[in-house]
């Protein structure tokens, strides 16, 4: 299960009808609760979880930026301003309007 899997799971469980156990509950959502929803995923802030993942990548590619080394707390901070970099391109709206 995927991080975002494990966290969808965790906030919103599967809700079955207690008559019908193996039925899951359904609910009706318009087309504006579905962008609230994907609008809120798309624009949360990096978890620690995904700093971590870019700071592994950023350890296993070391090489191919010709550097033996790594401090972690440069990576954290290198992490860290490429994810807010990602984050800050998919939630302000670009110059010039749309």
């Amino acid at each position: 299960m995927s991080i975002a899997d494990n966290e969808a799971e965790k906030l919103y469980p599967t809700e079955y009808w207690e008559d019908y156990p193996t039925v899951q509950k359904t609910f009706e959502a318009d087309s504006d609760d579905l962008q609230e929803a994907y609008l809120r995923g798309r624009t949360m802030k990096p978890t620690e979880m995904e700093i971590q993942a870019v700071i592994q990548y950023l350890k296993d590619s070391a090489g191919n930026f010709g550097l033996k080394e790594w401090n972690e707390s440069r990576l954290r901070v290198l992490a860290k301003g490429v994810l807010k970099a990602a984050w800050k391109a998919v939630s302000e709206e670009p110059e010039g309007g749309k």
